[in-house]
C-alpha cells in the first residue's frame, strides 16, 4: 500500500490506473469462489463475504491518500494565497502591472489546481464494481475521505 501511495502522491495520473488493478483483484477472488460452489460448500456466502470485506477494506485503504494527496495540496494554495501574494490595489498603473502580476506565484497556483482536477477526475472516472457480493462506489468513497480530511484538518485548528 506505501508503494501505491508513494506513485499517487508523485503522479496524480496514476489514480486512473487504479480501476484495472482493483478488477484485477476482484477476479482473483472469482476462482476460489467458484471452486467452492462446484464443492456445494455450505461455507461460500460467509467465505465469499469475508473476502470481499477484506478487499473492500485494501480498495478503501489504496484510495485514502487522494483526500490525503487533495487537503495536502490546499494547504500550500491557502499558504501561497495568504502569505505570497501581494494584496492588490484599487488602482494601478499601467508600467506597474508587471510587479503585481506574480507570474511564478500564479503558476504554482495553477499546477497544483490541475493536480487536485486530476486526482478528483482519477476517482470520478472509475466505475461502480463489485467485488465478491459488495458494491464499490468510488465517488462515494472519495466524498467520505474528503469529509474525513476536512474533520482532521478542521480539529487541528
Amino acid at each position: 500500500v506505501k508503494i501505491i501511495h508513494s506513485r499517487i502522491s508523485k503522479d496524480p495520473s496514476n489514480v486512473n490506473l487504479l480501476q484495472g488493478f482493483f478488477l484485477k483483484l476482484s477476479n482473483s477472488l472469482d476462482g476460489p469462489v467458484v471452486r467452492l460452489k462446484q464443492l456445494k460448500s455450505p461455507e461460500v456466502e460467509r467465505v465469499t463475504g469475508y473476502y470481499s470485506s477484506q478487499l473492500v477494506a485494501f480498495v478503501r485503504n489504496v484510495l485514502e491518500i487522494v483526500p490525503v494527496s487533495v487537503f495536502g495540496i490546499l494547504v500550500q494554495i491557502s499558504d501561497i494565497f495568504e502569505r505570497r501574494l501581494q494584496r492588490l490595489p484599487l488602482k494601478i498603473q499601467g508600467d506597474k502591472l508587471g510587479a503585481y502580476a506574480q507570474l511564478g506565484e500564479r503558476y504554482k497556483l495553477s499546477m497544483m489546481a490541475h493536480e487536485i482536477s486530476i486526482f478528483a477526475d482519477g476517482v470520478l472516472s472509475m466505475d461502480n464494481s463489485i467485488i465478491g457480493g459488495i458494491e464499490i462506489n468510488p465517488r462515494k468513497l472519495l466524498d467520505e475521505g474528503l469529509r474525513k480530511e476536512m474533520v482532521r484538518h478542521v480539529s487541528e485548528l
